[in-house]
C-alpha cells in the first residue's frame, strides 16, 4: 500500500502548483503582464527568465519572431510546452533549466529579455548572474518588487511574502538596495521605471551599460 504514496503525493502537490498559478496567480499578475507585453515589439526575438507556465510569451506568441523561455520548475515548463503546441506556436520554446546558463540554451540573438517577479526570489549573487545573462539582449524588462510607501500596502506585501516562503529573501533584497543595487550589479543601465496598477511592482526599462 505504501509504494508510490510518495509519487502520489507529489503528484497531487503539482495538480495543485499548477491550478493556482493558472487560477490565481496568473489573474492577479494580469495587469502587469499586459503592461509587459505592449512593450514587447512585433518582430522581437525574445528571451523570459522565471517564465513559470509560459502565460507571457504565449499571449505575445502571435506577433514575435521567436522566443525562448526558461524556468527551473519542471512541470510549469511542461504546462508551457503544452499551451505551445495547442496554440500552434512552434517558434515558441521553453526549457527546464537554470537561468545562469542561459546563453546553453540559446539559438539566436535576443532583441528583448524579461524577468517578471522573480529576481527577488534568488539569492543576491543568483539574481546579479541571471541578469548579467539577460544583458546579452539589447533592451531588459524587469518587473520587480519596490517597498510599498502606505503601511497597509507593505503589511499585505509582507504576508503574502511569507505566505509564499520568501519573506527572507524579500527583506534580504531590500536590504541590499532593492532592483537598482541589482541592476548595476548585473550589467545593466536604467531607462525607464514605469509604475504599475500594483503599488508594490515597477518596470525597469534597462540596456547593457555601454564600457
Amino acid at each position: 500500500m505504501k509504494y508510490g504514496q510518495g509519487d502520489t503525493t507529489e503528484g497531487c502537490h503539482v495538480v495543485l502548483r499548477l491550478w493556482v498559478r493558472n487560477h490565481i496567480t496568473d489573474r492577479v499578475n494580469a495587469p502587469i503582464r499586459r503592461q509587459l507585453a505592449s512593450l514587447i515589439p512585433s518582430g522581437a526575438r525574445v528571451v523570459e527568465v522565471g517564465c513559470a507556465n509560459g502565460r507571457l510569451l504565449l499571449d505575445v506568441g502571435w506577433r514575435v519572431d521567436c522566443a525562448l523561455g526558461i524556468d527551473r520548475d519542471a512541470p510549469m515548463i511542461d504546462a508551457a510546452i503544452r499551451s505551445a503546441r495547442r496554440r500552434n506556436l512552434p517558434h515558441l520554446e521553453f526549457i527546464a533549466a537554470d537561468a545562469r546558463n542561459l546563453t546553453q540554451w540559446l539559438r539566436f540573438r535576443p532583441d528583448l529579455a524579461v524577468a517578471s517577479l522573480s529576481l527577488h526570489e534568488m539569492p543576491p549573487r543568483t539574481a546579479v548572474a541571471v541578469l548579467r545573462q539577460l544583458a546579452l539582449a539589447d533592451t531588459v524588462l524587469i518587473a520587480d518588487l519596490v517597498e510599498p510607501e502606505s503601511g497597509l500596502q507593505r503589511a499585505l506585501l509582507h504576508a503574502d511574502e511569507w505566505i509564499a516562503g520568501h519573506l527572507d529573501r524579500y527583506r534580504a533584497y531590500q536590504a541590499q538596495g532593492g532592483m537598482p543595487a541589482l541592476l548595476e550589479a548585473g550589467g545593466l543601465a536604467v531607462r525607464q521605471m514605469l509604475p504599475t496598477r500594483n503599488p508594490a511592482v515597477r518596470i525597469w526599462v534597462c540596456a547593457p551599460h555601454v564600457h
